[in-house]
C-alpha cells in the first residue's frame, strides 16, 4: 500500500505538503485552519488495501534531496509530529524517502541537522544481475544491453556527471528504447547510428565497449542463421560461442515480441535452429548456456503485461536435450 507524492515541490504544488488556509467564516473564530495536504489524502493510494485503518501505509516521498529550506520545516514536523498543520497521519502510515546523495552532482540541497538527525539513512547500491531480474526483463531492456551488462558489471553505472550523458540503469533503459525505435522503423541500426544513440545515452566511453560488443555479435549474422539460409557457425572459445549464443537469443526474442509473445511457423522455425546451436554449444562450452537460458525464461515474463500465461513457450521447445534439461534443473535449482 503505497502513498506518493513528491518532495521536491514547487511553487505551485507546495501545497501538496502544506494544505491551503481555510477562508475566516466566523467573526470569532482567531486561528486559520488549513486544509488537509494533499500527500496525506488515502485516495492517493497506489497499491489498493483490504483494510485502510490497520493495513501498513507507506508515505512515499520522492527527490527529497532537492528539497529547499521551506519545505525542510515541513518536513521536520512531519518527522517530529507525525503532523502538518494539525492533520495528523494516521499510526499504521511509514514515511519513506528517496533522493541522492551530496555527491551524486543531482541538484542536491544540504539537509538540515534537525532534518537529518531524525531520518535513518540507507544507501541504495546498483546491482546488475538485481537489475536484470526485476526490471529490464520484464520492462523490454533490448538482449544485447542485457548480456552486455552481465558479462561487464563495470560498465553498469559511471559516476555521475553533469551537463554530459553517463551510464546508470536509466540510461542503459532509455538507450534501448531508442535502439528498438531505430530497429522498428528500419530493421537495422548501423554502427555509426548505434554508437551515436549510446553515447548519447550512456557516454562515449561506455557506448565504445558496447559497439565493440556489439560488432563480435553482429559478425554472426543471426537474422540470417535463424532464417536458415546461413549455416550455423562453428565457433572457437568461450566468447565466440557467448556471443554467438546472446545474437540468436536476441534475433529471436525480438521477433517474439514483435508477434506479441505468440509462436508463429516462422518463431518456430527460428526455435528449432537455436535448439541445434544449444545443443553444438553444449558439447564445447556448456558454461555459457545457463545465462542464454536464464534470459529466455525471464523475457518471457513480459507476457504478463499483455495478460497472457506465463509459461516458458520458447524454452518447453528448447527442452528435447538431456544436457539442456539438465541446464535448466540447475537454473531453478
Amino acid at each position: 500500500m503505497v502513498l506518493t507524492g513528491n518532495a521536491a515541490a514547487t511553487p505551485s504544488e507546495f501545497h501538496q505538503i502544506t494544505g491551503l488556509p481555510k477562508a475566516l467564516t466566523d467573526t470569532n473564530q482567531d486561528e486559520a485552519i488549513w486544509t488537509k495536504p494533499q500527500v496525506f489524502s488515502l485516495n492517493n493510494l497506489q497499491v489498493g488495501c483490504q483494510d485502510i485503518a490497520k493495513d501498513t501505509i507507506i508515505l512515499f516521498l520522492d527527490d527529497a534531496h532537492l528539497c529547499n529550506k521551506s519545505i525542510q520545516s515541513y518536513m521536520f514536523q512531519l518527522m517530529t509530529y507525525r503532523s502538518i498543520h494539525g492533520h495528523r497521519l494516521p499510526n499504521n502510515v511509514v514515511i519513506v524517502m528517496a533522493g541522492n546523495r551530496s555527491n551524486d552532482k543531482a541538484g542536491f540541497q544540504q539537509i538540515m541537522a534537525p532534518v537529518s538527525n531524525r531520518i535513518y539513512f540507507l544507501d541504495v547500491d546498483c546491482d546488475v544481475d538485481d537489475w536484470t531480474e526485476n526490471f529490464a526483463l520484464s520492462h523490454g531492456v533490448r538482449t544485447d544491453i542485457i548480456t552486455f551488462l552481465q558479462n561487464n558489471h563495470i560498465y553498469f553505472q559511471s559516476s555521475p556527471m553533469e551537463s554530459t550523458a553517463w551510464a546508470s540503469p536509466r540510461s542503459w533503459t532509455h538507450a534501448s528504447h531508442m535502439m528498438d525505435m531505430f530497429e522498428d522503423m528500419y530493421d537495422r541500426v548501423d554502427i555509426n547510428t548505434m554508437t551515436r544513440i549510446m553515447s548519447g545515452h550512456v557516454g562515449m566511453e561506455y557506448a565504445t565497449e558496447f559497439v565493440k560488443y556489439k560488432q563480435l555479435m553482429m559478425k554472426w549474422e543471426a537474422h540470417l542463421i535463424l532464417a536458415g539460409t546461413k549455416a550455423i557457425p562453428v565457433v572457437n572459445g568461450k566468447m565466440e560461442a557467448y556471443t554467438l549464443m546472446s545474437a540468436c537469443i536476441g534475433e529471436l526474442m525480438k521477433h517474439f515480441r514483435r508477434n506479441e509473445f505468440e509462436v508463429n511457423d516462422t518463431i518456430d522455425k527460428m526455435i528449432g535452429i537455436l535448439r541445434v546451436i544449444l545443443e553444438n554449444l553444449a558439447k564445447s562450452s556448456r558454461e555459457v548456456i545457463p545465462l542464454g537460458l536464464k534470459i529466455l525464461i525471464m523475457g518471457e515474463k513480459e507476457k504478463e503485461k499483455l495478460n497472457k500465461e506465463s509459461q516458458a513457450i520458447i524454452v518447453k521447445k528448447l527442452l528435447t536435450n538431456q544436457s539442456l534439461i539438465d541446464m535448466l534443473s540447475e537454473i531453478v535449482s
